[in-house]
């Protein structure tokens, strides 16, 4: 998931940019939404530790009716796609629905590593909009993900909810 949208107005950093009031609704309606679909109910929910990734999935995480670890991992902070891959890898293999979050370009282009995105997905150019969960299958065990190993299932636009 990308964090929710953020608020530029701030005289802050990048790192300690928060959430707008539209970034927290959007994060609240994902996470609405994944506790209404049990089978993307996440195990574990990590995140970036920027402040409006971390807002982000502790709302989500608050939503969900079972408590869910929340970690957080710099790694996810700027990263691409080798960082992300790597911070997959380590994941127990008891972990079958993992929920990342983070940032742009580093998750959308995980999610094109991962998977082909059918073209009318993209909204404006873009696929990972802010508030935006990209849902992805995974058969091989989390050290064993290559290129296209994933299937794409669904974007989820917490806009859209």
């Amino acid at each position: 998931m990308r964090h929710g949208k953020s608020d530029w107005s701030t005289d802050t950093g990048d790192f300690d940019r928060p959430l707008k009031k539209r970034g927290s609704k959007a994060a609240k309606k994902i996470g609405y939404w994944l506790s209404s679909n049990a089978p993307y109910k996440p195990d574990v929910v990590i995140s970036s530790p920027a402040e409006r990734a971390l807002s982000t999935a502790s709302i989500v995480a608050e939503m969900l009716p079972d408590q869910v670890e929340l970690e957080l991992d710099d790694r996810i902070y700027e990263a691409g796609v080798e960082q992300l891959l790597q911070v997959l890898s380590e994941l127990p293999d008891e972990i079958n629905c993992p929920l990342l979050v983070g940032h742009n370009p580093g998750l959308e282009s995980l999610l094109l590593y991962l998977t082909d995105v059918p073209a009318d997905y993209y909204q404006d150019s873009k696929l990972l909009t802010t508030g935006t969960l990209a849902i992805v299958r995974v058969a091989v065990a989390w050290d064993e993900i290559t290129e296209k190993s994933g299937q794409f299932k669904n974007l989820i636009r917490g806009k859209n909810l």
